[in-house]
């Protein structure tokens, strides 16, 4: 029974109908790992692409922090330079701070810059180019064949997306009787959270071609400088049945007649 305390679930369109993705330009299903490696201070702008820009600042400390913080740029707000208090975070000299939208069709942009004695240096320039050492994860959704593209460096592969194989129909799967869960990861056909990663190097990628389940993500370890591009090439056929067609029903011409007494 439905109570006014309950929260009801909220179908994020853009999850489904996202066919093209770009390291430049950050959204649902997309997320930016950039790695602090010296300690200092640091600028972030946050641009939502055509929108006001928003600050944050990161401080790098050799022996304290955490070594990951998730930064939902969906929550930020406000004004440029505001609610400075709020809007600063602490990482361990070495870690990661991963930016992501939670919600939403906005696009972002993720600028870095490290705080020096004498000058600012822009460390990432996510709409220009993902340095080496950072992460681009792309989760993919829709079924269909995807081109990777490595715009800096001429580089491409492709990346095959199935939806997930149904655990009884896997070979020597038993079809009835309780389920026991699986000793190894990948043996129930479908593991959302097991990311398939893929190197990106200057003459190409560690792989040409990768397989994925619908929902599963891939994750781009950048070896070089890189400006990522993934684009739906070809959507997978509807795994919808066709409708049955409807029975005729067959009447018979050669019935015999009445008996006659």
């Amino acid at each position: 029974m439905y109570t006014p305390n309950q929260k009801q679930a909220v179908l994020n369109r853009a999850a489904f109908t996202t066919r093209s993705f770009r390291s430049g330009g950050l959204g649902v299903l997309t997320t930016l790992f950039h790695r602090f490696a010296e300690a200092g201070e640091y600028d972030v702008y946050i641009s939502e692409i055509g929108l006001a820009e928003r600050h944050v600042r990161v401080q790098v400390l050799e022996a304290q922090g955490p070594f990951q913080y998730n930064l939902d740029l969906t929550t930020l707000g406000g004004d440029p330079g505001c609610c400075e208090d709020e809007d600063n975070y602490q990482l361990h000299a070495g870690g990661v701070m991963g930016f992501y939208a939670s919600e939403g069709t906005s696009v972002y942009g993720i600028v870095v810059k490290h705080n020096g004695p004498k000058e600012k240096r822009v460390l990432l320039d996510s709409q220009k180019l993902i340095p080496a050492g950072d992460l681009f994860a792309v989760t993919l959704v829709q079924p269909g064949v995807y081109a990777v593209t490595d715009a800096l460096n001429k580089t491409e592969m492709l990346v095959e997306v199935q939806m997930p194989q149904p655990r009884a129909s896997l070979p020597g799967t038993a079809r009835s009787g309780p389920r026991k869960p699986p000793s190894e990861p990948g043996e129930s056909g479908y593991s959302p959270r097991q990311a398939q990663v893929i190197g990106v190097r200057k003459d190409g990628f560690s792989a040409r071609r990768a397989q994925l389940s619908s929902g599963q993500t891939v994750l781009f370890a950048c070896e070089v400088d890189t400006h990522l591009i993934v684009d739906l090439q070809k959507a997978a056929p509807s795994t919808e049945k066709p409708a049955e067609k409807a029975r005729l029903r067959v009447t018979r011409t050669d019935r015999p007649g009445p008996r006659k007494a």
